[in-house]
């Protein structure tokens, strides 16, 4: 078979993305992923186009998220498939306005950037998981670009480096044309992997988090893993107070005396109760055993029993400054971290329920999201897993404690307050408005382009 078939082509990278993604970890792949498919996308009709990206999108997400079936049964096909859809729409687009002046370049970024954040962020179904950006959560020096334009703005990196590679292949019989495409290449990761070691930083943390980690839901194992650490402030996961809190006088005499005897405050995922329904919730305590906090869950998973939206981005005071806390699912969408630092949250925290049927591929790529909002905030997060993996993480996103997956254990961990915000913090989207602003642009001049030619 001819290695330019399309299909293969197409086949090619998709599993290039999946070897750039947990487990396989391989990130340095993804700059290279996407050539094969945008060689076809612009070599080719729109049938082959549409079968491509096809093929490309179901090699890619059913290879990465097969084990959504495990959380959803069968239904989860038809998730993953309704994902696919997004990669197809982008290649049609891009192969109808491929004839745009200098549109190899400039054109897939823009619009993969924009219907990436649709995909994630701005619709019921939204889900941002195997979202380009993320690729380089292990990769340090590239990571630091988050806290400029966060994943968001990796992702248009990534494209762009793919598409001036493809440019330099297409034409490299015209030396000048690679030349200047592959010194482009060159000098934006350069001036990217420079920006990561100049802010690259180290940090003297001095606030001890204990991570308590089980699966049970059973509040006295919790409390015996606790007795054995000693820490400022102790983090439960996602519902492990398993009832509502006005039905849980015994835990809360519990918590009281944790608390008191510690001397600690705690944080703990449970159930609340309003006139409008239920929510997911997680509670703050502080030394005395007093309820000092509340956050509702923003993000309810899709489907599941999971509570109503919350609305408000709750910051709680303690001795060590305001803290931020998020549940689980939150954590996948970028708004909710960067709205609670913000409102002034110096440190962040989530208690997060990952049951262990649903495979280790899911706890490891869940957990490599968390170093992408520590960078793109500057804060240090302590995130605990009913199963894992727990981690305390810095803002440059190292991991610096954690426990495995499946594991019943508590670690103590240090973190520490930090008041500055980052550019991205501060501006928060603006790359994405961009791209769509762009995105909207060419496709009214390609269709007016069309229209005319007709």
């Amino acid at each position: 078979m001819d290695w330019k078939h399309p299909y293969l082509l197409a086949l090619l990278s998709g599993i290039l993305c999946i070897l750039s993604f947990p487990p396989f970890d391989f990130s340095f792949l993804i700059w290279i992923a996407l050539i094969p498919l945008l060689y076809i996308i612009f070599h080719s009709d729109r049938h082959i186009t549409y079968i491509a990206g096809l093929i490309f999108s179901i090699v890619f997400y059913y290879g990465t998220l097969y084990w959504i079936v495990s959380v959803f049964s069968v239904f989860g096909l038809i998730l993953i498939f309704i994902l696919c859809l997004i990669p197809v729409f982008f290649s049609v687009v891009v192969n109808f306005l491929r004839k745009l002046p200098g549109f190899m370049i400039y054109g897939p970024m823009v619009i993969w950037t924009a219907l990436e954040f649709f995909r994630s962020e701005i619709w019921w179904l939204k889900f941002s998981w195997m979202n380009l950006g993320y690729s380089q959560h292990d990769v340090l020096l590239i990571l630091q670009f988050a806290s400029i334009f966060g994943q968001y703005g990796l992702s248009l990196l990534i494209v762009f480096v793919n598409s001036c590679l493809l440019y330099a292949f297409v034409n490299r019989k015209d030396q000048k044309k690679a030349m200047i495409s592959l010194i482009g290449v060159v000098l934006t990761l350069t001036t990217v992997i420079g920006y990561g070691s100049i802010t690259l930083d180290t940090y003297d943390p001095d606030i001890d988090v204990a991570l308590i980690q089980d699966e049970s839901s059973v509040f006295s194992v919790y409390n015996h893993l606790i007795e054995q650490v000693s820490a400022d402030i102790i983090l439960l996961p996602e519902y492990s107070i398993p009832k509502y809190i006005d039905e849980s006088p015994d835990i809360l005499s519990q918590i009281s005396e944790i608390t008191q005897s510690k001397d600690a405050y705690l944080i703990a995922g449970g159930k609340d109760r309003t006139d409008e329904g239920q929510y997911n919730t997680a509670y703050v305590f502080d030394p005395q055993g007093d309820i000092i906090g509340t956050y509702y869950k923003m993000n309810p998973i899709q489907f599941f029993d999971d509570g109503l939206p919350g609305t408000e981005f709750s910051v709680h005071e303690t001795a060590f400054g305001p803290i931020g806390v998020l549940i689980c699912y939150d954590m996948d969408y970028s708004y909710v971290s960067r709205n609670l630092v913000k409102n002034g949250a110096t440190i962040l925290f989530i208690p997060t329920y990952d049951a262990m049927r649903w495979t280790k591929v899911q706890h490891k790529q869940h957990s490599a999201m968390t170093s992408m909002r520590a960078v793109e905030n500057g804060r240090f997060i302590a995130r605990t897993a009913t199963s894992g993996i727990s981690q305390i993480i810095d803002p440059n996103g190292r991991i610096t404690h954690s426990i495995s997956i499946g594991e019943t254990r508590a670690e103590v961990g240090q973190v520490e307050s930090i008041e500055k915000m980052t550019f991205y913090t501060q501006i928060g989207w603006m790359i994405v408005w961009v791209c769509i602003v762009i995105s909207i642009g060419l496709v009214l001049l390609g269709w007016f382009l069309f229209k005319k030619k007709s």
